[in-house]
């Protein structure tokens, strides 16, 4: 009955056959999903009617993830910068969770694997595309589909509201697949014409991706999906799941063994509208491959949001929910705290290194231990020298031997990290001969530099890192 019904709105018949290497029927598409979601207004209806043969865990490698992630409580948040502006993209959070009533164990800088949530308002938005608003807040009971014996869940039991919020990634653009299958769904003709031609053509469909561009889903849908005629339970199942995202835990095991902390900075880019996506859009529509007047589609005031930046900088709150789990670092102490420390961070890279110093704290370090030099890069002394008190407080107590900050915009010309591990050159060489570590958090580029910095000083990079003198997360 399903395939029938989105037969008849698409317009196609059961036994239609897919244009070779085109977007298939609808029929077809909807008789190779695994499962049927059905909805109903109670759990425990949902509980009773899911059948045995579907089982938990998951059938990708990321819905597994899901079934690994423990729900853990928000115990603190708070503002690290000294000059926020929500507005500017300026925030950086500090979160605290309380694992104390979950199995999580961690150690010192490990990381904590994410699964962030999608704003409520893109939640709201997908809901009203695909006319689910009354769905909501249904629960969802799975039965495998004619011809399927087995089949997995995709996630725990919950309701249509949590698996747009949590499981489903609404924000990135789909890769090819997943649009032909979504394109099978369109009612017109003419649509349906125009999304091939543009997924026949490998390179225009990567420009939408790509960074100048950076299409988002529902930018994608307005232009190109406008009128889609989808089955709830079918656009659950193809639209790409979530993923987690790691950060590296900036608190320590053995000072709070039962709390894990997250340091992340809003991720958010202003896109002109103008001069970019339109610009392509407008291209495309001369080839062929979009539709009339798409660029009009577009908002005035286009930007980029990270989901999960968003999501702990500006909506997260004490005693909200946050599914995760623990993974391994390569960020470790030396087990002889005789043997020097070099740490090298900028802006949320700081995390491990605030780590380092919280355990420090706890186990009194100083005395006879070797020297710890924190390197740290941000724009501004009072606007994001983020954990201020904190690095005060470790040279104060002597557990941290020398702090050399790089303040990017407080002087006429720029001065980054690297710039300053490269004046203390020669120190860095004689702690890294003498038995010492180096340490390196932060962007992929300083990291880079950094490298780049270690090399002018003659030092034999490769097989620094090989050896596990330079240990880097970037």
């Amino acid at each position: 009955p399903l395939i029938e019904k989105i037969c008849e709105l698409v317009g196609g018949g059961a036994g239609e056959a897919q244009a070779a290497g085109g977007i298939p029927d609808a029929a077809s598409v909807v008789a190779k999903l695994p499962l049927v979601i059905d909805f109903h207004d109670h759990e425990q209806d949902s509980v009773m009617a899911t059948e045995d043969s579907v089982t938990d865990g998951g059938s990708t490698t990321l819905e597994k993830v899901f079934f690994a992630l423990q729900p853990v409580t928000v115990s603190a948040v708070r503002e690290l910068r000294q000059a926020p502006c929500q507005e500017q993209g300026l925030l950086t959070a500090h979160v605290d969770l309380d694992i104390s009533n979950t199995s999580l164990s961690y150690c010192t800088a490990d990381n904590a694997d994410l699964l962030p949530e999608n704003d409520p308002e893109l939640v709201q938005w997908f809901a009203a595309a695909l006319d689910a608003e009354a769905y909501l807040d249904r629960h969802m009971s799975f039965s495998v589909n004619e011809g399927v014996e087995s089949a997995k869940k995709p996630w725990a039991p919950c309701t249509v509201r949590d698996a747009l919020v949590r499981y489903l990634d609404l924000t990135q653009l789909p890769g090819k697949k997943v649009l032909m299958q979504l394109g099978a769904f369109l009612p017109c003709a003419e649509a349906r014409g125009v999304l091939e031609k543009l997924l026949e053509d490998p390179e225009a469909l990567k420009s939408l991706h790509a960074a100048e561009y950076q299409m988002s889903f529902r930018e994608f849908w307005v232009v190109y999906l406008s009128g889609i005629e989808i089955d709830l339970s079918a656009f659950l199942q193809l639209c790409p799941r979530q993923k987690i995202r790691p950060y590296t835990i900036s608190s320590s095991s053995k000072a709070t063994p039962k709390t894990i902390s997250i340091t992340c900075s809003m991720v958010v880019t202003p896109l002109d509208k103008t001069s970019a996506l339109a610009g392509k859009l407008a291209d495309l529509e001369g080839r062929g491959m979009a539709p009339a007047g798409a660029a009009a589609k577009l908002d005035a005031a286009r930007k980029y949001l990270g989901v999960a930046s968003g999501y702990l900088t500006k909506r997260l709150v004490v005693g909200q929910t946050v599914l995760t789990k623990v993974a391994t670092s390569s960020f470790r102490l030396p087990e002889d705290a005789s043997k020097p420390i070099i740490m090298v961070s900028a802006g949320t890279g700081v995390a491990p290194m605030r780590a380092f110093l919280q355990e420090f704290k706890h186990t009194k370090r100083g005395g006879e231990a070797g020297k710890s030099v924190l390197f740290f890069g941000c724009t501004h002394k009072e606007r994001d020298f983020i954990y201020e008190d904190e690095i005060e407080e470790a040279l104060k107590m002597g557990h941290l031997s020398e702090f050399v900050p790089a303040f990017s915009r407080m002087q006429d010309h720029k001065i980054y990290v690297q710039d300053r591990v490269r004046e203390q050159g020669a120190a860095v060489k004689d702690l890294l001969a003498s038995g010492g570590r180096l340490y390196i958090c932060g962007s992929t580029a300083m990291g880079n530099a950094v490298f780049g910095v270690l090399g002018e000083l003659g030092l034999d990079v490769t097989q620094l890192r090989k050896d596990h003198v330079i240990i880097e997360e970037l």
